[in-house]
């Protein structure tokens, strides 16, 4: 990531943190909260949730889970696999959770739909089906082994 030393304008202020010394001020401490990053750069949570979304959408791999924010790719290169681990059930955990919700499931996936037709270039879209086939492979495996031993 390059760093830009020069202060960023935004409607014509000058913005308090910018979206790099968010993404440093992350993969330095591996993990932080939103509101720990709001307290350092006395910014509101807002401000650290778009200076985020900027960074995913500019294609940084900072996401978060329960414990605060975290690169994944600091994350895969420290070999801390438990972390992922405990990442991807969180995020299967959520989805399960909203497929059981039942009636308001129809409300979730029309709104999926145009989250995922609006905000997702088609590569991403591609790496999430992906992603997505691969879990299914999974349960069905776990679902045939069930099977099989009952």
């Amino acid at each position: 990531m390059i760093i830009n030393t020069e202060v960023t304008k935004k409607r014509g202020r000058k913005e308090k943190v910018t979206s790099n010394e968010v993404f440093n001020m992350i993969r330095d401490n591996k993990r932080i909260t939103k509101r720990k990053l709001a307290s350092k750069f006395d910014v509101c949570l807002g401000t650290i949730g778009n200076k985020t979304r900027q960074l995913r959408r500019d294609g940084e791999s900072v996401i978060f889970d329960k414990k605060g924010y975290f690169v994944l790719e600091k994350i895969l290169k420290d070999s801390d696999y438990k972390e992922i681990v405990s990442y991807v059930q969180w995020v299967i955990g959520c989805l399960s959770g909203a497929a059981d919700c039942g009636k308001p499931v129809k409300t979730i996936l029309i709104e999926s739909k145009d989250f995922l037709s609006n905000k997702l270039s088609s590569t991403q879209r591609k790496s999430l089906s992906q992603f997505c086939g691969f879990v299914k492979g999974i349960v069905d495996q776990i679902e045939m082994r069930k099977e099989i031993e009952d």
